[in-house]
């Protein structure tokens, strides 16, 4: 069976502490069903595009989502066929997830066939050697296992994860990111092993309780740091499995994987005298240190004093403005957290103008009238003008 190599530094102590807390706090975060679908379904199309985008996907996050509505793209019909893919290979894991159950090859091997035809079809592994070279120069980055070897390491591989999940002897994130290394490593297909290497992984988290309400994307900490992620995954001594490939250490990938799971994505506060029952900030706050989670930042300080405000990501907008001029009807990415359609109430009143996405504040009937009211009424004199009536 699968034996990886690693040692739980105090890095990856302190990130798997705070992994926790941001599980606990998510989980208890009530949020209203239709503003977690739009967070959802925008989690989906940043996932979709970020992972695509490490394979050389050429559209971009509002591209993706005019794919996904059915719109096309010229000369784009590769890029759009891989985002498609992805998509529908993402609600499947989705599926998957809240079947319950042990995680089986088939449908691993599932998921490659939706990676790679849009089709629920289960792709055989590889027959043949493969081989990682260097775009640029043609250099062998990594010769993954014979083909021949790639059905029991893939087994191994199968039976460590269920068995991990069952005992519960390992956090949950470790399991993840470690069937993502060891799935990378074995290269089981020809083609889409990291696009199915991170669905993988998505679904081991949410097999394990990790799946976070499926509001977040991991796809997109890697994208951003793509040196990071390549320099994770590659350990040993040598490019070749056979030569320390598989009993390398993994320690550096697990740092590199318990960093790219966000922190809590909602706060509520209490309700204010006319004003909505709850008001949502969301803030990201960075793991590279340890004081980093329990020492809010300045701009966080300044924000928790400005009345009627909201923090996405590392962005800051007033609470009747739209993040970065945009209508709250577009796609907001957030780093880790993605909202979209209009996912508060405080934004319901905002509406585009003739200038695209600039924001207009209207007035209901009843505000109106009491205005009107308030203009027609008789002015009432004051003190002063009683006693000394003006000339």
């Amino acid at each position: 069976m699968f034996q990886p190599n690693f040692t739980i530094s105090a890095a990856t102590a302190t990130a798997l502490m705070a992994i926790e807390a941001d599980r606990q706090a998510i989980i208890e975060l009530p949020i209203h069903a239709d503003v977690l679908a739009a967070l959802r379904e925008t989690a989906r199309l940043a996932g979709t595009h970020y992972s695509t985008r490490i394979e050389g996907n050429r559209l971009t996050l509002a591209q993706v989502a005019e794919v996904i509505a059915g719109n096309h793209f010229p000369c784009r019909e590769r890029d759009e066929a891989q985002a498609r893919n992805y998509y529908r290979a993402l609600e499947q894991i989705e599926a998957l997830a809240a079947a319950g159950g042990s995680i089986t090859e088939l449908e691993l091997r599932g998921v490659h066939g939706l990676v790679m035809s849009g089709e629920w079809t289960p792709t055989p592994y590889r027959s043949g050697q493969n081989v990682i070279r260097e775009a640029a120069t043609g250099r062998t980055v990594y010769l993954p296992p014979v083909a021949s070897d790639v059905p029991e390491l893939m087994a191994d591989l199968f039976e460590w994860i269920n068995t991990r999940l069952r005992a519960s002897d390992l956090p949950a994130p470790l399991i993840a990111a470690l069937t993502h290394c060891q799935c990378a490593t074995i290269h089981p297909y020809d083609g889409g092993n990291g696009r199915t290497a991170r669905l993988l992984t998505t679904l081991v988290l949410h097999r394990a309780g990790y799946g976070l309400k499926s509001i977040y994307s991991l796809d997109e900490h890697y994208a951003r740091n793509l040196n990071g992620y390549y320099t994770a995954l590659t350990v040993g001594p040598s490019h070749n499995y056979y030569l320390g490939r598989a009993q390398a250490d993994l320690t550096g990938f697990l740092n590199f994987f318990c960093d790219s799971i966000p922190g809590p994505p909602l706060r509520t506060v209490p309700r204010r005298r006319g004003r909505p029952h709850t008001r949502h900030q969301t803030w990201r706050r960075g793991r590279h240190s340890p004081t980093a989670r329990s020492s809010p930042t300045p701009n966080s300080r300044a924000l928790s004093r400005e009345r009627g405000s909201h923090r996405l990501g590392d962005r800051h907008t007033s609470r009747n403005q739209p993040a970065h001029g945009k209508h709250p009807d577009t796609q907001l990415d957030c780093r880790g957290l993605h909202r979209n359609q209009q996912p508060f109430p405080e934004q319901a009143h905002l509406s585009p103008t003739s200038t695209p996405w600039a924001p207009r504040l209207t007035k209901s009937t009843s505000e109106r009238a009491r205005e009107e009211s308030i203009s027609s009424a008789p002015r009432r004199r004051t003190a002063s003008e009683l006693v000394c009536p003006a000339t």
